[in-house]
């Protein structure tokens, strides 16, 4: 009788699921666990990110086709921009303009600079 009355006093004072046989209450997770827990659902969104850009990558790749599996220059995109792409394309060309600008003087440069600059911006503008 008296097991009787302590099971009626305890599932009375705590309404839970712990008042089923054989299970016990869940007990809240500790502020350790709720940051590992924390931890490892940051990682596995990283890592879920990763693998996309990875996809995306691949699939851009894919989409370019045989030109860029080739070695072709018209499918690299290192350097992005045309002014580089020529300049590392045409080295002598490169090293001609340099010469030029060094016999002229930095005096010469800035003023033809200052003369040639807006001009050109006024024209792509």
């Amino acid at each position: 009788m008296s097991r009787d009355a302590s099971t009626s006093s305890s599932s009375s004072a705590h309404p839970s699921s712990s008042d089923l046989p054989g299970r016990e209450a869940p007990r809240p997770p500790s502020p350790e666990e709720r940051k590992g827990q924390l931890l490892e659902r940051i990682e596995r969104q990283r890592l879920l990110r990763q693998t996309r850009r990875i996809q995306a990558a691949i699939a851009t790749l894919q989409a370019e086709g045989p030109a860029s599996a080739s070695g072709d220059r018209a499918g690299d995109v290192f350097p992005r921009s045309q002014l580089m792409r020529t300049l590392t394309r045409q080295p002598l060309l490169v090293a001609a303009a340099a010469g030029v600008f060094l016999l002229m003087g930095p005096r010469r440069v800035v003023g033809l600079a200052s003369w040639a600059l807006p001009m050109l911006m006024r024209r792509l503008g």
